[in-house]
Formats: structure tokens, C-alpha cells, sequence
């Protein structure tokens, strides 16, 4: 995990510092202050029912310094990160352009005839008249 990253599940990271009483979690908790308070934040803003909990973590917690703000602040002020598992300009693997015939007319394969289109649209009276 990057340093600058939160733990995927703070709910386990939470029970261990619950129910261990070891300093590692309460350690692990301080060391993502900034991540805790802007998840405080965000959840006060949106009138969630769960900000109240964060809030309680945070209290727990050793007092926020300046620089510590400050950090908060310019995580705030930059928005959520860009996903970016996955996305690249290229796939992985070959790909070619796929061209359904019975929507272009065309044959689908030199000398055959295009199936015919039932319409899912038309109605049964129109297709008994």
C-alpha cells in the first residue's frame, strides 16, 4: 500500500484497533489523519448517517496540527482521485471492427441473402393486415 493511500477497509482496520488495544492500528489510524478527515468531512456535508462514527474515530485520534490542515485542505480542494486500473490507450489484445449485416443490409458473407428483419416494433394487428 502506497503511503499516501488509505487501508481499502477501514471497517477491519477499525475493529483491530477496537479489539486489539495494540498501538499498530492506532498507529495506522494517525498515519491516514488527513484521509479520515476528509472521508469526516465529505460525510458531514452529505448528511450521512455514518458521520457521525467517522467522527468518532477522529476524536480518538490525536489533535489536528496546522500542517496537518493544511494537508487536509489541499486533498479537499483536489477532488478524488482519476481511476486508472485499466484504462489505456491500447487493449491487450488484437482487436478488429465488427459490423452487424442485418442492420447495414449487406450480406454477412459474399453471395448469401440478409435474414429478415422482424421488427420487434410492429404491432399484431399490423402484421395480421
Amino acid at each position: 500500500m502506497a503511503a499516501d493511500e488509505l487501508p481499502d477497509y477501514l471497517p477491519v482496520v477499525l475493529e483491530l484497533s477496537a479489539r486489539s488495544g495494540d498501538e499498530v492500528a492506532g498507529t495506522l489510524l494517525s498515519s491516514h489523519r488527513e484521509g479520515i478527515e476528509v472521508l469526516r468531512s465529505a460525510l458531514t456535508d452529505a448528511a450521512s448517517p455514518y458521520a457521525g462514527l467517522v467522527e468518532a474515530v477522529s476524536m480518538t485520534l490525536p489533535q489536528i496540527d496546522e500542517a496537518t490542515a493544511e494537508r487536509v485542505r489541499a486533498l479537499v480542494a483536489a477532488g478524488p482521485p482519476t481511476e486508472t486500473v485499466g484504462v489505456t490507450d491500447t487493449l491487450p489484445f488484437p482487436t478488429i471492427p465488427v459490423r452487424n449485416p442485418s442492420l447495414s443490409g449487406a450480406p454477412a458473407v459474399p453471395g448469401s441473402v440478409p435474414a429478415a428483419d422482424p421488427s420487434p416494433f410492429t404491432s399484431s394487428q399490423e402484421s395480421m393486415t
